[in-house]
């Protein structure tokens, strides 16, 4: 095996504990899918944002109203470090203490509702 992919974000960060310190000492790549939460962190969908029909995203759990309202913070935090960097969103993580401040806001903030439903965990697996 050469590579394994997952989702992973600033509000997923499951292969953080387990699955990324295996793949270093294995000598494994890990490819991130989502690294913007499915466009949320982008600053693009917010809680008036209608999904397609089709549209993954408006199944997630994270993806509901309330769910939104309450993830905002997150995307306020990054888009007010993005403008003082002159960035988009996508580019904020340009220096260790932009990536230990998105950390500990994550950390602080937390993230509203389940990263799947789950029709869509019994799909892709934990």
């Amino acid at each position: 095996m050469t590579a394994v992919q997952s989702e992973y974000s600033l509000w997923t960060r499951d292969p953080e504990s387990e699955v990324l310190p295996t793949l270093a000492e294995l000598g494994i790549g890990f490819v991130p899918f989502s690294p913007l939460g499915k466009g949320f962190l982008t600053g693009t969908v917010d809680t008036t944002t209608a999904f397609t029909e089709g549209d993954i995203r408006a199944g997630i759990p994270r993806f509901e109203q309330d769910n939104l309202a309450a993830n905002q913070a997150l995307v306020d935090h990054v888009a007010t470090l993005a403008r003082a960097r002159n960035a988009t969103p996508g580019q904020v993580a340009l220096s260790a203490d932009d990536v230990a401040d998105l950390d500990a806001t994550a950390a602080r903030i937390g993230v509203h509702g389940d990263r799947y439903n789950e029709q869509h965990m019994r799909l892709v697996g934990t």
